[in-house]
């Protein structure tokens, strides 16, 4: 496993740490989903670790490079799960959140999922192991496949932008709103790596980005646990 990767998840595992009384309060749950599955997705595609899923998955499925679906996947409801935690800051009655839920997180993301699914399992992407989906000569398939997940991910880091900076204007909830718009921000600009295909910056994003969302789950939690002491 490279340092980079290792920094990262011991940063996130940090932060899971420091968050795990949350898990406890519905409304904080999603902070700490969010940075669990990101940190699954960093640790999948971590090269010795995604080559023996992937032959133990094979083995199984006759499927190749699951473990890499399963990682965007995660991705996916990691920022649905954002979504879900801002979106219920907004002023919304329970028949608007509900609204809000159903048709602007699950019926997108349900969609997107679903596509990413059928072009995996149709194409070529599953005939071969592919040690980097990224790096590799992008096939139509493959485009298709990275190309839906782009648009399903800009889709939820343009809602929760929105929601956070409605959320910003109460005071109270300023701090909280700007850390998770700089994580937003650095998804946003992994975003436009892999768009450009800039390889050295593409992974280094990936990373920055499950960072920037620990730092801002942990900042929130430990704000909120200050302010309640006093």
């Amino acid at each position: 496993m490279g340092l980079i990767a290792t920094v990262t998840l011991v940063v996130a595992l940090l932060a899971l740490w420091s968050i795990r009384h949350a898990w406890s309060i519905p409304m904080e749950r999603p902070a700490t989903i969010t940075v669990a599955l990101l940190a699954v997705d960093v640790l999948l595609m971590t090269p010795q670790l995604n080559w023996w899923l992937s032959r133990k998955l094979h083995a199984i499925t006759g499927v190749w490079n699951l473990e890499d679906l399963t990682g965007h996947i995660c991705v996916l409801i990691a920022m649905c799960s954002l979504l879900y935690l801002v979106a219920d800051r907004l002023d919304m009655n329970p028949a608007q959140f509900r609204w809000f839920v159903r048709y602007r997180m699950e019926l997108p993301c349900t969609i997107a999922i679903a596509l990413m699914v059928a072009i995996f399992l149709a194409g070529d992407i599953a005939d071969r192991y592919i040690t980097d989906t990224v790096a590799v000569e992008a096939s139509p398939w493959l485009r298709a496949y990275w190309l839906t997940m782009s648009v399903a991910c800009y889709y939820l880091i343009w809602n929760i932008g929105q929601a956070l900076l409605i959320v910003r204007r109460d005071p109270r909830s300023r701090r909280a709103a700007t850390a998770y718009l700089v994580a937003v921000g650095i998804s946003a600009c992994c975003g436009i790596a892999f768009v450009l295909a800039i390889e050295p910056l593409q992974w280094l994003m990936v990373r920055a980005e499950l960072i920037g969302y620990a730092i801002a789950a942990s900042y929130t939690w430990r704000s909120k646990v200050a302010d309640l002491r006093h």
